[in-house]
C-alpha cells in the first residue's frame, strides 16, 4: 500500500501544466511541521575575552545558532536581567551569563547558560589542602595555614568578637573560634572565605534549637537540646555575651527520662557564644546566637498618605502593617483618632478624610501595642475660570449672568466689583438687577479651592430711565400713576404687564398714558404684578422685565 504523502506527490507530478499554480499551493499546505527543525545554539567557536575584575569589558564572541527565519538572541546575567541582544555578549563584568535563542517558527526558545566571564587576576581562594589545627585546651596555638591563594598581594583575617587580627596569608597563634580571610588583588578586588576552628576538647553534639518568643519587647528564649548519651561526662557551659561576660552558666548531663537541654534568655540583636567545657577543662565553642526583638510595632515602611484636595475629604491613609503579632495577626484591633482625640475610623486602612493630623493605635491579641502619626495635606485643584460674556441691557433692570464652560464639577460665585460676595450657583446662572452699568466677578469653586475670577460687564445704554418698584393708586393724588421717568425717549417702547398668574392686565405701546392700576376699568387688588419692557432696539438684550408692588 503506498503511503499517503509518497501518493499525494505523486498525484502532484501528474498534474497538467496549467494546474502549477494548484500544484503549488497543494505542496505549501502539506509542508511539513517547521517545529520538527527547532533552533540549534551553536557556541562550538565561541572564545571568551575575560574582564577586567571592577570593569566592564569582558566578552563572549563568536555565538551562533540555526532556525527559521530571523534569529533573536537574548543575554541574562546571574540575576536574570537582560545584558544583551545581539550575537556577541560585550562591555559586561565578570560573572556567569546565558543565552536565549529565538527564530521565526513556533518553536519555543532555547537557552544554555554556564558561560563564565573570568575576571583578569581574579583573587581565586582554594581550600582543597588548607590545614586547620585546634588550640590545645585552654591555649592560643591553633593555626589556618596552607591556603591556595591566586593573584592576591594583600591579607586581612578578621576575628567575629576582634576585628582585624593578622594580615597574613596563614593564621597562627589563635585560640578556638570563628575567622574570616580577606584576599586582595593589586586591582582592589577580594576574595573570602570563612574557617572555624574547634577546641581540641570533647563536646556534645546540638540536635535542635527552639526559639521561645516573649511579649511586647521582652527577651527571646531559646532551647537548646543535645545529643548525649549515659556514657558522656558532664559538661559545664557558659553563654558569654561580646564583651567576655558570662550571663548564664551550668551543667548538661544525661537524662533517661527526659532530653537533655537548657533554655536561655537573649537580649535582641546582641550576638552570643554558647561555650562548652569538658572535664578537661578544655573550652570550645559550640554556638553563636543573635535573636531578633520580639517586640509589636506598626510598621510605615509602605504606607502611602493621599493628601485631601480642596477639603473634599478624599484623604486616605494605606497600606499600613504590623509587625511581631503574638497571636493571630488578623485579629489585631486598630483605632484612628483625629487631632481633637475623636474616633474616626476602626480598620487597617483609614479612607474619605480631610486634611490633619491622624494617630493609629493597633493592639494586637497579645495586648502588645504600638501607635504612629500621620500628616494629610490639603492639596489645591485646578478649578478652570468660568467663561462669561458680557451683556448689553438699554435700560435698567434685571440681567442673567449665565457660565458658558459648567462642567459639572463643584460651582460657581458671583461677586461685585469690590470683590465682596453676592451669591453662589451650582449651575453658573445669576440673575442681578442693575441701574447702570455695574461690573461683577465670577469664580468657579470645587470644595474649598477657587478659581482665578473672570470680570462681566453688565452695560446699561441709558442708566436715566428710572423704573419705580411700587406705585399706589388710590386717589389721593400721589404716586396714582406707575410713572416710569425717560421712557419717553423710547416712543415705540412696548410695556406689558402681567399679574401672578400670568394674565396681561396691561399693554401699551409707546406708553403715552401709565398704567392706572386698572384692569377693563375694574380696580386690580393689592399685590404684586410682573413688566416687561421693549424698547425695539437692535443694541439691546432682548426686553427689560422686573416687578412691581400695588399699595391702596
Amino acid at each position: 500500500m503506498v503511503k499517503s504523502g509518497k501518493f499525494l506527490l505523486f498525484v502532484l507530478f501528474l498534474l497538467p501544466a496549467k494546474a502549477g499554480i494548484a500544484r503549488h499551493l497543494l505542496i505549501k499546505a502539506n509542508k511539513p511541521n517547521i517545529c520538527n527543525a527547532c533552533q540549534v545554539i551553536d557556541d562550538k567557536n565561541i572564545s571568551i575575552i575575560a574582564s577586567t575584575c571592577n570593569g566592564t569589558d569582558g566578552k563572549i564572541l563568536g555565538m551562533s545558532g540555526t532556525g527559521i527565519g530571523v534569529l533573536s538572541f537574548t543575554w541574562y546575567n546571574s540575576n536574570n536581567n537582560i545584558v544583551g541582544t545581539q550575537a556577541d555578549l560585550t562591555n559586561v563584568p565578570p560573572g556567569t551569563y546565558k543565552v536565549l535563542l529565538r527564530d521565526e517558527s513556533k518553536c519555543l526558545a532555547v537557552e544554555k547558560d554556564g558561560y563564565v566571564v573570568p575576571a583578569i587576576d581574579q583573587v581565586v581562594i582554594n581550600n582543597g589542602k588548607t590545614i586547620i589545627k585546634s588550640p590545645d585546651c585552654s591555649q592560643t596555638n591553633g593555626s589556618i595555614t596552607n591556603i591556595g591563594i591566586t593573584n592576591a598581594v594583600s591579607y586581612q583575617w578578621i576575628d567575629e568578637g576582634r576585628g582585624i587580627i593578622a594580615t597574613t596569608a596563614d593564621l597562627i597563634q589563635v585560640g578556638a573560634g570563628t575567622f574570616t580571610l580577606i584576599a586582595t588583588n593589586k586591582e582592589g578586588c577580594s576574595a573570602q572565605s570563612t574557617y572555624h576552628i574547634n577546641g581540641s576538647g570533647s563536646y556534645p553534639q546540638i540536635s535542635k534549637v527552639d526559639t521561645i518568643n516573649g511579649k511586647c519587647g521582652e527577651i527571646k528564649k531559646l532551647n537548646i537540646t543535645f545529643n548525649v548519651t549515659d556514657k558522656d561526662p558532664l559538661y559545664h557551659y557558659f553563654v558569654q555575651d561580646p564583651g567576655g561576660v558570662q550571663i548564664q552558666v551550668g551543667i548538661i548531663a544525661y537524662s533517661p527520662d527526659q532530653p537533655t537541654n537548657i533554655t536561655v534568655a537573649l537580649k535582641p540583636n546582641i550576638k552570643y557564644n554558647l561555650i562548652v567545657t569538658d572535664p578537661k577543662s578544655c573550652a570550645t565553642v559550640v554556638g553563636t546566637y543573635l535573636v531578633s526583638p520580639s517586640e509589636f510595632y506598626v510598621d510605615t515602611s509602605q504606607v502611602t498618605v493621599r493628601n485631601d484636595a480642596c477639603g473634599n475629604h478624599t484623604g486616605a491613609i494605606v497600606n499600613l502593617h504590623t509587625v511581631g503579632a503574638t497571636a493571630n495577626p488578623h485579629g489585631t484591633q486598630y483605632k484612628w483618632y483625629d487631632e481633637n482625640g475623636s474616633l474616626v475610623g476602626q480598620s487597617l486602612e483609614l479612607t474619605g478624610i480631610s486634611a490633619g493630623t491622624y494617630t493609629v493605635i493597633a493592639q494586637d491579641p497579645g495586648g502588645c501595642s504600638d501607635y504612629k502619626k500621620f500628616t494629610v495635606k490639603d492639596s489645591t485643584v485646578n478649578a478652570t475660570a468660568p467663561v462669561v460674556k458680557n451683556i448689553n441691557l438699554c435700560l435698567p433692570g434685571n440681567a442673567l449672568i449665565s457660565v458658558d464652560n459648567v462642567d459639572g464639577k463643584g460651582g460657581f460665585k458671583l461677586y461685585d466689583a469690590n470683590n465682596v460676595f453676592i451669591s453662589k450657583d451650582s449651575i453658573g446662572q445669576f440673575s442681578v438687577n442693575v441701574k447702570q452699568t455695574t461690573g461683577y466677578f465670577l469664580t468657579h469653586t470645587i470644595g474649598k479651592c477657587e478659581s482665578p475670577q473672570t470680570p462681566v460687564t453688565v452695560n446699561v445704554a441709558l442708566p436715566n430711565v428710572i423704573i419705580p418698584n411700587t406705585f399706589t393708586p388710590n386717589n389721593d393724588g400721589i404716586n396714582d400713576l406707575w410713572i416710569i421717568k425717560g421712557l419717553e425717549q423710547f416712543p415705540d417702547v412696548t410695556v406689558e404687564i402681567f399679574n401672578r398668574y400670568g394674565q396681561l392686565v396691561f399693554q401699551s405701546t409707546g406708553y403715552g398714558k401709565p398704567f392706572d392700576g386698572l384692569f377693563n376699568g375694574k380696580k386690580l387688588p393689592n399685590g404684586t404684578y410682573y413688566y416687561t419692557l421693549d424698547v425695539h432696539k437692535s443694541v439691546c438684550m432682548g426686553k427689560v422685565s422686573g416687578s412691581l408692588t400695588l399699595i391702596r
